[in-house]
């Protein structure tokens, strides 16, 4: 279609500006590609043949693109591309695939869309002397495996339970939730064998169901090794919630439940004394019964906030560099762990 200015193609005052450039004296276009390796790792992207997407690829190229997701496990790789080659040029697509064959694409143009059940495509564009063409442009999408159900429900009185990714990296995004409620029991003693993720990130809420507003006992996150909790409470609610970046090897653990005397479950509830509450500056704790080992203390959003090693039975805690609010103490005994709210005022 011919847009002729003046005539009735146009009203007044349109104008209209064809292929727009930024000033080559100030602005240095990227050179294009002849010979090399370029590796996609990302979860998906898009890329084309180097000449952008008004130029022709050049002469002599040799360049091999690589697709090849960094990622512990893929389920499939879909893949588009539109391509323009040469009569003397080709574009050859290959796989790790055994299923999917190879593609030799000559003086042809069209399109192309591959579903790749392995973790590499990889594309090598080769071209000669003579004239060329617009090349190609390609994107791609990874699907990785989902590692937990949006709830497991646990009524054994024994088992194991973990991320669900095994010996992968657990995934970005995920929110993996699990009940545990098991009859005629008054504790619950969680045995970590593994627990490794990403810190104040990717984090393992522990919630008690079994009381009034669903206490939270425990908001686990980092490497805290080799480590167990004795949990007072039949009905646990737990929630592993991870970000978009940074994955580990996730967590495993043992558990096991039974029946404590309803006596010695008071007493040591009563043995535990935490004052002022509220505090301003500083909270004294002390243990009639048992030794304390370690005290973590977390915000409302379950962020670890402080840590003290203490191996005592009474210790003092600094609270003046905290924002005030409400604060959730965990006390590791050597016969398991204790949790107190306190109000920073």
């Amino acid at each position: 279609h011919t847009l002729t200015p003046g005539g009735n193609n146009f009203n007044l005052a349109q104008e209209i500006i064809i292929n727009a450039y930024p000033d080559t004296s100030l602005y240095t276009y990227p050179q294009k590609l002849i010979t090399g390796t370029q590796t996609l790792t990302s979860e998906s992207g898009s890329f084309e043949d180097g000449s952008g997407r008004l130029e022709n690829y050049a002469n002599h190229m040799d360049y091999t693109w690589i697709i090849q997701p960094d990622l512990d496990s893929i389920q499939k790789i879909d893949f588009y591309i539109q391509y323009e080659i040469a009569e003397n040029d080709t574009l050859f697509i290959s796989s790790n695939d055994p299923v999917m064959d190879e593609y030799r694409i000559t003086n042809d143009s069209g399109s192309l869309e591959l579903t790749v059940l392995k973790n590499q495509i990889l594309l090598r564009l080769v071209s000669g002397s003579t004239e060329t063409k617009d090349g190609f442009y390609a994107y791609y999408s990874t699907t990785i495996p989902s590692y937990c159900a949006p709830l497991q429900i646990i009524t054994a009185k024994s088992g194991k339970i973990s991320d669900g990714s095994g010996s992968k990296r657990y995934n970005n995004f995920t929110e993996c939730k699990k009940r545990i409620k098991i009859d005629n029991v008054n504790y619950i003693s969680l045995h970590f064998t593994k627990f490794e993720t990403e810190k104040d990130k990717d984090i393992l809420y522990i919630y008690d169901y079994a009381s009034a507003n669903n206490d939270l006992l425990l908001s686990l996150s980092g490497n805290i090794g080799d480590t167990t909790f004795v949990l007072n409470t039949n009905f646990l609610f737990m929630v592993f919630v991870t970000d978009e970046q940074n994955t580990y090897d996730g967590w495993e653990l043992s558990y096991t439940s039974g029946v404590s005397a309803i006596d010695e479950l008071k007493a040591r509830s009563h043995s535990l004394y935490v004052f002022p509450n509220p505090a301003t500056d500083q909270v004294y704790i002390e243990h009639l019964q048992d030794i304390i080992k370690e005290m973590y203390v977390y915000n409302l959003l379950g962020k670890q906030v402080k840590y003290f090693n203490v191996n005592n039975t009474k210790t003092t805690l600094s609270i003046s560099d905290l924002s005030k609010g409400i604060y959730f103490l965990h006390i590791q005994t050597d016969k398991g762990i204790e949790t107190k709210k306190i109000v920073k005022e």
